[in-house]
């Protein structure tokens, strides 16, 4: 195939990828761009009052890296120059344009807002975080909501770490991930607004990085100011983290620039004299010859993938010469759009119907609904809608770390000319028994023309009525389906009934003859003689117990064993206990022969 067959179909692809949007000079620019080639975007007001900050510094200074929002279609960039505030700088697609203006919110330190590796986002949350680098503010990060153009601030994490980490969107982790190289890798989940630990291992000092791959599912972080900090780490889905080969040059924010192609997913690392390529699935390094058009030198450049466009931007300080390029790594379209399943069955209900609808997305990571539902859904899954009284409109929007979403929508036609489905409201009062007691059954359906029972009570039923059950020894279930020209619908009733207190009562003798030689081997003449008797109970399902027969009486445990003495005639002894479930009584004779 041609070169120029080639520059045709990857046209083609951008202008069907990008349909959805106009056409801008950023997206016409990326879709010119073969692999291997750069290009320089011309825009609007990059030059030395967007990016001058303090004395002989820029807002660029100390950093290599800003965000590329794909929904909104912005870079987005936090930092500043020495002994200042931060700086906000945004770059439109719509207008070609950048701004500069402060970050809202409080708590922002006055004189140290270098951006290192600390600026990140979350494009299916539209949120964009930073991270201070001053002592004060540095255990929590910042939080822009792009749609309301609002800051807050996270919870704070569990220790204040180093100043100059990698913050980084992992999205299978469902969170950020800020490495350093001094306190180990800490994990902030957006949900809960909680910060965990990752490890606490120590790997470097200050001047970190840290970059994801949406296509190998992993991040890489390493780098520090000293000697030898040329060590790569590599952080999977499941918390893993391995060390990789060397990389060839030293890493870190001062030294290097690493950022991702976001075709490939492979990392692309910058030194001040040479460009590598880093796949971290086989932990190969590639040196590229495709150097950059800037000519050398890290310092005062910052990179972002464009997800939406398949290439990598650049930003370089060059005062009012400062530029943006673009680079394209390897052939592509960029993000692939998410590929939405979404059905309902039945399609057609009668008035105040349900329906089910079922729905999956591939390539996704986030799904919303609108239409006749809302909220976050699951990527895949099924959930019943109803009763609805009109034709109503279902739809699903799904997005992927990279931007990219999509959307279905299925209607479920109301018909009034269809029989209404059949409804049912069936009650058992109380739901909790007695051992060895009913409860009542009412139901009450409408646009039926019968019922019938099933499980504890069977047999056909009005459309509407009461009946007490029969007296119940277990839990029970009571189903009742009622029928008609519209379809059916099952009511289920479950009845919880409490056991009746269990009782056991023994006695130790049952039987004891007062003869002459009995009474002397305990002690007693035959006038005073009396028998004894060992008497033992024990309760289950019981909260209380009573005794009775001769000197036996009033509360007595649960459980107990006592010796009965002095007997001179047959006894009755009865145990009482109450419980949950009723009362229940249990009794025992003792037998005294010879006594009066």
């Amino acid at each position: 195939m041609s070169g120029r067959t080639i520059g045709a179909l990857a046209v083609l692809a951008f202008a069907l990828q990008g349909a959805q949007a106009a056409a801008s000079a950023l997206s016409d620019a990326a879709a010119a761009l073969q692999p291997g080639q750069w290009t320089t975007l011309n825009t609007s007001n990059l030059n030395r009052a967007t990016l001058d900050d303090g004395a002989g510094y820029h807002v660029l200074y100390y950093t290599e890296d800003l965000v590329w929002d794909p929904v909104s279609r912005q870079l987005l960039f936090v930092g500043g120059g020495h002994g200042t505030d931060a700086e906000f700088l945004r770059y439109r697609e719509s207008t070609n344009a950048w701004t500069r203006t402060k970050p809202g919110g409080s708590a922002w330190h006055s004189n140290f807002s270098h951006a290192y590796d600390h600026n990140a986002i979350i494009p299916s949350l539209g949120k964009f975080y930073f991270r201070q680098p001053a002592y004060d503010p540095s255990d929590r990060i910042e939080i822009y909501d792009i749609a309301s153009n609002t800051w807050t601030r996270s919870a704070p994490m569990p220790y204040r770490p180093g100043c100059c980490g990698g913050l980084e969107y992992f999205p299978e982790l469902n969170g950020l991930v800020l490495a350093n190289g001094d306190a180990g890798v800490l994990h902030y989940d957006p949900a809960a607004n909680r910060w965990t630990e990752i490890s606490g291992a120590h790997w470097g000092d200050y001047h970190n990085f840290a970059e994801y791959s949406p296509t190998h599912k992993v991040m890489i972080f390493g780098g520090g100011e000293s000697s030898g900090t040329n060590a790569v780490y590599r952080l999977n889905a499941n918390r893993s983290i391995t060390r990789l080969a060397n990389a060839p040059g030293h890493l870190g924010t001062t030294h290097s620039v690493v950022t991702t192609d976001p075709v490939s997913g492979n990392f692309l690392v910058f030194f001040d004299n040479s460009f590598y390529e880093l796949n971290p699935a086989t932990d190969t390094w590639r040196r590229m010859s495709a150097a950059p058009p800037w000519g050398g030198g890290i310092w005062g450049v910052v990179a972002t993938p464009i997800s939406t466009y398949g290439v990598t931007a650049f930003v370089r300080y060059g005062g009012d010469n400062s530029k943006v390029y673009l680079y394209r790594h390897t052939a592509g379209s960029g993000s692939t759009p998410p590929t939405i399943s979404l059905s309902a069955s039945p399609a057609t209900i009668p008035p105040q119907g349900s329906s089910r609808l079922t729905w999956s997305a591939t390539n996704a990571n986030a799904c919303t609904a609108s239409g006749g539902w809302s909220g976050n859904k699951p990527v895949s899954g099924s959930e019943q809608r109803g009763p609805l009284a009109q034709t109503t409109a279902f739809t699903l929007r799904c997005t992927n770390p990279q931007g990219a979403s999509a959307s279905r929508s299925v209607t479920v036609t109301v018909n009034s000319s269809t029989p209404p489905v059949p409804t049912l409201t069936f009650s058992a009062s109380p739901t909790t028994l007695k051992w060895g007691t009913p409860t009542r059954l009412t139901w009450s359906a409408q646009n039926a023309t019968g019922c019938v029972a099933s499980g504890a009570w069977a047999g056909n039923k009005a459309v509407s009525g009461s009946q007490l059950s029969g007296n119940q020894y277990r839990d029970v279930t009571f189903t009742l389906e009622c029928t008609g020209a519209g379809g059916s619908v099952s009511r289920s009733i479950n009845v919880i009934v409490h056991p009746r207190p269990a009782l056991s009562l023994q006695l130790s003798p049952p039987t004891i003859e007062l003869t002459p030689l009995w009474c002397r081997n305990h002690g007693m003449t035959p006038e005073s003689c009396g028998a004894q008797t060992w008497l033992t109970w024990q309760s289950n399902y019981a909260t209380s117990c009573s005794g009775s027969g001769g000197t036996w009486s009033g509360p007595q445990p649960l459980t107990g064993r006592l010796l009965m003495t002095w007997v001179r005639e047959d006894v009755d002894y009865t145990l009482t206990c109450t419980g949950p479930g009723g009362t229940h009584s249990r009794s025992i004779h003792f037998t005294v022969i010879g006594g009066q």
